[in-house]
């Protein structure tokens, strides 16, 4: 072989080498770029999947938030009204006693009293309890009431306990017109105050 032919097998050898180590660069450079664009579509997947979970976690963070705010109004109406009814019912025990201590408009509740039992308590012999501090004498319409209906003379009983009002028995039946009595109705003096505060605006 002469040196020509030797340089031209060297010449298209090296070709050949060139050509390959190309090739090889073009295709590692292809999976390089397709590994690359895989690892990019799985944290691009995976940044969803954490965005979704945490949009799913602020939900839900926010709801309980919600729940907590809403409960604790709710609480804190609750109290408000319980105040409310509470002040309420105080004044309003307050306001029956000074009542009871205007002559004219004792009288009218002991007459009011009076005229109740004879309509609703059975025949027989009245009792009336009535406060210790009372004139006996302030108690004649109640004595006329008795006696108009046909009962015998009541039977007196002055109460420490009664701060104003009277309660007129006989036998098992009692008209119950003290202050404690009036206001005996729990539900029912509530439901009137919570109707006397809506009017005057106060939201519950």
């Amino acid at each position: 072989m002469t040196a020509s032919a030797l340089q031209a097998m060297l010449t298209l050898v090296e070709q050949q080498r060139q050509q390959q180590q190309s090739q090889i660069m073009t295709e590692a450079h292809q999976e390089a770029a397709a590994i690359v664009a895989a690892v990019h579509q799985q944290a691009r997947q995976r940044m969803k999947e954490a965005i979704r979970l945490e949009r799913r976690r602020l939900d839900q963070a926010l709801k309980s938030a919600q729940a907590q705010q809403e409960t604790e109004l709710r609480r804190q109406s609750l109290d408000l009204t319980k105040r409310l009814l509470h002040k309420g019912r105080a004044l309003l025990d307050q306001a029956l006693v000074e009542l009871w201590q205007i002559p004219e408009h004792r009288a009218t509740w002991i007459s009011a009293l009076g005229q109740r039992a004879s309509l609703f308590l059975p025949p027989g012999q009245w009792e009336v309890h009535y406060p210790s501090t009372l004139d006996r004498a302030e108690l004649a319409p109640v004595m006329a009431c008795a006696s108009q209906s046909g009962h015998e003379p009541p039977l007196l009983q002055g109460m420490e306990s009664i701060q104003a009002g009277l309660s007129i028995g006989c036998q098992d039946a009692w008209v119950d017109g003290t202050a404690a009595g009036l206001v005996a109705d729990r539900d029912g003096i509530d439901a009137l105050l919570l109707a006397q505060l809506q009017s005057k605006g106060v939201s519950l």
